[in-house]
């Protein structure tokens, strides 16, 4: 018994690894895939550090050899390059708006963000950078060599407060062709017409000139389209842009510019649900009076006297959201309008009162005939309301 018992404790280890086998294989299987992976993810890693710091050094090799060297040249000029024109000096415009608004009623002028990119030619500055040269082409920091190169010296006529310009590059290329980029912040002042509002349109306009007028030409490069391709509005419309020449008077003479012209239609749709319907519910439910009959004074006073303080009290709390201005816009007349029919609607509840007389019945002649007069009055009124609200909207 003792010896059995010995061969089991001595087998009993045996039979242990035999059953651990499989998991101990398990386990190596995964310690080998593991160790695969991590070899794997750091091969990865290595080759995008290192494609990384490639493209890196090579993108800040190129840009420090894209630099125009002007150093050493002679016979820089601020003169305008006629030699390169058969006469006025073109300069190509191409506008890239990136923020139109918000669009101030109060003081007629709007907010606006853009790039402006000018285009013109200079064989003779383009061939005295690269005359020793083997780029093509190269950068300037434009507030640098203001006073080493022409350029064209945009001016904002209807500009009311421009920010510091973030961007002022000067690119010139190997066949002439100078490029000048710039960010344009600021506030400018633009005629603004309300009468229409909520279902205004506006001309937003930029005007520049240039600082030799006489012989410089601005030319906006189309399509037109193009300019606003990524600008979006929360409150307007855009309808479409564009570039027209236009002129200037200062002190009696006349220069020629040219103009940045944005079509704009407001989106109405907060002021018809916040302003018109309630305003309109409200006035159709002070007609709604007229189908009451005049017997019952008592209840038609009360509706439309009512109706009549909940418009004027409406009126005045949403007057908080209208332009303040010096003449009346649609909405002002189509409150008005509203205001007047409610309070039509209380006369006429008194005058068909007196008409009837203090002493009534609801069966008498008298009263079922004023009560049919009060129903086609009622929808007459109805009737010149709406004409008279659609008629506003197209004069105004």
């Amino acid at each position: 018994m003792l010896m059995y018992r010995g061969l089991k404790a001595q087998a009993k280890p045996l039979n242990l690894v035999r059953l651990h086998r499989p998991n101990l294989l398990l386990r190596i299987d995964n310690n080998c895939a593991k160790m695969i992976w991590f070899n794997w993810k750091q091969l990865m890693n290595f080759f995008f550090i290192s494609a990384t710091t490639f493209f890196l050094s090579l993108l800040s090799a190129v840009a420090h050899a894209e630099r125009c060297n002007l150093s050493g040249l002679d016979g820089l000029s601020i003169s305008p390059p006629f030699d390169s024109y058969d006469g006025n000096i073109e300069v190509d415009l191409l506008p890239v708006f990136v923020k139109i608004g918000p669009v101030d009623g109060e003081n007629y002028q709007f907010y606006g963000d853009f790039y402006l990119n000018s285009y013109w030619y200079d064989d003779t500055l383009a061939n005295k950078i690269f005359k020793n040269s083997q780029s093509e082409w190269c950068q300037l920091e434009g507030s640098q060599v203001s006073d080493l190169m022409w350029t064209p010296g945009i001016e904002y006529t209807n500009v009311v407060e421009v920010q510091e310009s973030l961007l002022n590059k000067i690119y010139i290329n190997v066949d002439g062709v100078i490029h000048h980029e710039q960010r344009v912040q600021g506030h400018f002042a633009s005629d603004l017409d309300f009468s229409e509002f909520p279902f205004d349109r506006q001309i937003l306009k930029i005007t520049m000139m240039p600082f030799n007028p006489d012989s410089v030409d601005l030319m906006g490069i189309p399509p037109y389209d193009e300019w606003t391709h990524n600008l979006k509005f929360r409150d307007w419309k855009l309808v479409k842009a564009e570039g027209s020449e236009a002129s200037f008077e200062y002190l009696g003479d006349t220069y020629p510019t040219y103009e940045f012209q944005l079509f704009i239609d407001r989106i109405p749709n907060f002021y018809v649900i916040k302003v018109i319907v309630p305003v309109f519910i409200m006035s159709l439910l002070a007609l709604c009076g007229f189908l009451i009959s005049p017997a019952d004074f008592d209840a038609r006073l009360g509706v439309t006297v009512t109706l009549l303080l909940t418009i004027v009290a409406y009126t005045f709390i949403a007057s908080e959201n209208l332009p303040v201005l010096s003449y009346l816009t649609f909405v002002d007349a189509y409150l008005v309008v509203s205001f007047f029919v409610c309070v039509i609607s209380v006369l006429a509840t008194v005058l068909f009162r007196l008409l009837i007389g203090v002493e009534y019945d609801d069966n008498d002649l008298l009263t079922l005939k004023m009560h049919r007069i009060s129903k086609f009055t009622g929808l007459f009124l109805f009737c010149v309301y709406g004409a008279t609200v659609w008629f506003l909207y197209l004069i105004v």
